[in-house]
């Protein structure tokens, strides 16, 4: 049988006006690999995404050009609790949200990534590109160069709807990025379920990754679709592309939670995956109140973006 894997990310918790914004799943097989081994074009496209990261994360080099990790950053080990054995153990928990780029000075990302909990985060977190692992074996050796690292200037748009579920921030960056080409996206129309859906971001704030293989089961809903997508806390704000036509159809915002808490191993007590079936069904702690990942329709967001003459 299909089986998918369920974590309950409680280090960083965004609040909206209809609750808790909930940390996301994995579906089957644990579908993500480092941005850096895949070969689709995806590769590419993952330029023009970013990770949200708080400003005390990063410490200007001995050189004054560019940043490294600062040395309080944990592992997702350590921040969370987790199991040793879970992939991913040992890399850094530094990204708060993911987002990406649509015009030349002009994020996307949650709308609940700039409210909430994080409602000053114009103010005191960074947009930074390229942060994806070139080296496995040393997963802190991160140098971002002054170019990849942005600053918010303002925040054009954010919505957090408790009515219709509405989750989005349209975000001006304080210059013009100039090396990268922002995404294409859909202004119309709307995806069908069964379609095929890839996401990039970071997940619990690692560096960046992909997650190929998914696809729309729920498609009802005006202001978002719902996918089974692998996808967790930090993955707010992803951009989710039609993995045949690599257009951007969503931004990723919320999904099940569940925790397993194992006890009496060696580590004493950590955190691992609590098992489901494929769809979500017969998980060993119940979550009714959610059908899979939900993701914000991107044609609502470009009505905004026309507004603003983009």
């Amino acid at each position: 049988m299909v089986r998918c894997v369920l974590l309950f990310a409680m280090v960083f918790t965004a609040n909206s006006v209809f609750g808790k914004v909930r940390p996301k799943v994995i579906y089957g097989a644990d579908n993500r690999v480092e941005l850096t081994n895949t070969q689709t074009m995806f590769e590419n496209l993952g330029r023009a995404t970013a990770a949200l990261v708080r400003d005390e994360a990063l410490v200007l080099d001995s050189s004054g050009r560019g940043y490294t990790i600062a040395p309080n950053v944990k592992t997702l080990k350590e921040s969370l609790r987790l199991c040793s054995k879970e992939r991913f153990a040992n890399q850094p928990f530094l990204a708060s949200c993911s987002g990406f780029l649509v015009a030349e000075n002009i994020m996307v990302t949650a709308g609940h990534c700039y409210q909430g909990m994080m409602n000053t985060a114009c103010d005191n977190h960074a947009w930074v590109f390229d942060y994806k692992l070139e080296d496995e074996t040393r997963p802190f050796s991160f140098s971002f160069p002054k170019e990849n690292v942005y600053r918010c200037k303002r925040v054009l748009k954010s919505v957090l709807s408790s009515s219709d579920r509405g989750d989005y921030s349209i975000i001006e960056l304080d210059r013009k990025v100039t090396d990268r080409t922002p995404v294409q996206f859909r202004r119309s129309g709307a995806i069908k379920v069964g379609e095929k859906v890839t996401v990039i971001g970071h997940p619990w704030g690692l560096p960046s990754k992909v997650a190929e293989g998914g696809k729309v089961l729920h498609a009802d809903q005006a202001q978002y679709f719902t996918t089974n997508l692998d996808t967790f806390q930090g993955n707010s704000g992803s951009a989710v592309f039609n993995s045949s036509t690599g257009v951007v159809e969503g931004i990723l915002v919320r999904g099940r939670s569940d925790a397993l808490m194992t006890f009496g191993s060696a580590e004493g007590v950590c955190r691992t995956l609590n098992v489901c079936n494929e769809d979500g069904s017969s998980c060993s702690v119940k979550d009714e109140n959610s059908k899979g990942e939900d993701v914000s329709r991107m044609t609502i967001v470009a009505a905004e973006l026309e507004k603003l003459g983009l």
